[in-house]
């Protein structure tokens, strides 16, 4: 549906549009990596202020909606997240990412921004990166761009399911409840 060759690299954001989420620092990070390889393509699903997101289409210039694609709300994001070689978190503030957690449990690596619980969710299966940073973030992407994404995937994948289960979740939760009534 979306043109992409066995060698192309989509990488995907889910969130809503929203300031927190760091869509202008997103759109400027994939118009420096849509310069510089011909290969790539920006997927962007949410909906949310559309004062944002004109900021990013006039950031990605000729790359709107060519090789960086406006996907809007989206039921079944899982269906998304299967197409994504790489997933990413631009957030300026988080608490536990859901869209993080069900990347990686779909196997997709992410880049994420070190804020609130990504650095624990991704640990070493993907790439953390500073916040704020169009540099930081892109060369984020392209770092995780030349690496394995197939193992990479299994990597994410694995942990999510050794750590973040929704048994392991109810466990750990019912421990700490447990230990706060003693």
């Amino acid at each position: 549906k979306y043109s992409l060759k066995e060698s192309d690299i989509a990488i995907g954001m889910v969130a809503r549009i929203d300031y927190m989420k760091g869509y202008t620092i997103f759109a400027k990070s994939a118009k420096k990596l849509l310069k510089k390889y011909e290969n790539v393509k920006f997927f962007s699903i949410g909906d949310g202020d559309g004062n944002i997101k004109k900021e990013c289409e006039k950031i990605l210039g000729e790359y709107n909606n060519t090789r960086f694609i406006w996907l809007g709300r989206q039921k079944n994001v899982e269906n998304f997240y299967s197409g994504f070689d790489i997933a990413s978190s631009s957030s300026f503030g988080e608490g536990f990412s859901n869209s993080i957690a069900e990347a990686m449990s779909c196997s997709v690596p992410c880049v994420v921004t070190d804020v609130g619980d990504s650095r624990i969710i991704v640990g070493d299966c993907g790439k953390v990166v500073i916040p704020n940073s169009v540099d930081e973030f892109s060369k984020g992407l392209e770092e995780l761009m030349q690496k394995d994404l197939k193992k990479l995937g299994e990597c994410s994948r694995k942990r999510i399911v050794e750590n973040f289960s929704i048994e392991k979740m109810v466990k750990k939760t019912e421990r700490i409840i447990c230990e706060l009534v003693k």
